[in-house]
């Protein structure tokens, strides 16, 4: 009974949401912050920069989508950079009449490496690399600005693990998105 009142609810909201339905496509900035953990990794910046796109399709209170992101940092001769592919879900809430807020949840396939230095002098050398699945959860607003195309801005926890050199992370982003 209990799980037939909890879908009933859920069939009733999505019926009331917005009938907004089509595809999206959006440019950002991307923030990340990455929580390295050895302090062998003291020199490694931790803090990257880049830019990402996304396109999916939205269909009332709810929209699935695909990511791709690429960001990198550079701090006294040592570079972290990361490369990540994933699919997004959001639910949509209008808690205020002309602004979509929504809460999200990804799953995704990174690429990372990291060079520095361990001691100086010694030159610059890999000191790891490789790929992992991660996951992440998060909200955003996104506010109308002219048409379709809306100022958007998003934020959450992401799970990096780097081969164990990291615990977890935050990104944000911020940036375009064009909605039909």
């Amino acid at each position: 009974m209990k799980k037939l009142a909890i879908a009933s609810l859920a069939v009733v909201h999505l019926a009331s949401a917005p009938a907004i339905a089509g595809p999206y496509l959006g440019v950002d900035g991307v923030f990340q912050s990455v929580n390295l953990d050895a302090p062998t990794l003291a020199r490694v910046p931790n803090d990257l920069t880049g830019l990402g796109v996304s396109a999916g399709y939205r269909l009332g209170a709810v929209s699935l989508g695909g990511e791709y992101s690429s960001a990198s940092a550079n701090k006294s001769g040592s570079s972290l950079s990361s490369t990540r592919y994933g699919v997004d879900l959001a639910y949509h809430v209008n808690l205020i009449e002309g602004l979509d807020t929504y809460a999200q949840v990804d799953g995704g396939r990174s690429a990372y490496s990291a060079v520095g230095i361990n001691n100086f002098p010694q030159p610059a050398s890999l000191l790891f690399h490789g790929s992992e699945t991660d996951w992440g959860a998060g909200g955003g607003v996104s506010i109308p600005v002219w048409h379709a195309v809306a100022i958007r801005a998003h934020g959450g926890y992401r799970s990096t693990n780097f081969a164990d050199h990291a615990s977890g992370g935050f990104v944000f982003g911020i940036g375009l998105e064009l909605a039909h």
